[in-house]
């Protein structure tokens, strides 16, 4: 059976998408996600909904931090174990620390960092090989913002992360073509993290425009 793996999986846009992949085709799910209560929710309710479509596919709950090493290791070897590794999708991130651009310390830049960049090329260099040896379409689907194009108040340490998972994105299509790589803007998602996105972008807007008035 065909190995999919999606970080960011309890919640939101991945928590979909590993539904939606077990109702549509017969896979083994790797889902990613600090919450192990929202993990085991995601998969009675995702087995279910494989079964009823008659492909009878399973969802690997793996709970953890992606930006912990040890997490990281125990997907590759749930995948190593599984099957032939099809797709590897890199939905886990954070907006913290979300804000004016000058206002975090060092060790909340590296922290952000460390999550929405560092930990997902490691995935993909980890996932490389058993990616090249599976005998169909090979995917990396990097989940991306329009802030990493068009800067949102509020968001710099943010967008700048997602900015350059799009550029090692386009570099993985140039040096890596025997494998699809995507980077995908989904637009405004209705989802916890997006809600207080909004709250934290207005709250920054109206800072921006009282302190030009005070110019």
């Amino acid at each position: 059976m065909d190995v999919v793996i999606v970080t960011g999986a309890s919640t939101g846009i991945g928590r979909q998408v590993c539904i939606k992949l077990l109702e549509r085709q017969p896979l083994s799910v790797i889902a990613v996600a600090r919450s192990s209560d929202a993990l085991q929710t995601l998969q009675q309710e995702a087995e279910a909904t494989s079964a009823q479509a008659g492909h009878h596919g399973q969802l690997v709950p793996i709970a953890g931090d992606i930006a912990n090493p040890l997490t990281r290791t125990s997907i590759i070897t749930a995948a190593t174990n599984l099957g032939q590794l099809r797709a590897l999708i890199n939905n886990a991130a954070t907006v913290d620390p979300a804000g004016p651009l000058l206002a975090p310390s060092t060790a909340e830049w590296h922290s952000i960092w460390e999550t929405n960049f560092h930990a997902p090329i490691s995935l993909i260099s980890q996932c490389l090989h058993m990616l090249q040896q599976h005998k169909g379409p090979r995917v990396i689907l990097n989940i991306t913002s329009s802030t990493s194009q068009q800067p949102v108040p509020g968001f710099g340490p943010y967008g700048a992360t997602k900015a350059s998972l799009n550029y090692v994105t386009r570099a993985l299509a140039v040096e890596y073509p025997d494998i699809t790589s995507i980077a995908f803007y989904p637009g405004v998602v209705d989802t916890p993290m997006n809600a207080r996105a909004m709250d934290v972008a207005r709250e920054c807007q109206e800072h921006a425009q009282k302190t030009g008035n005070h110019r």
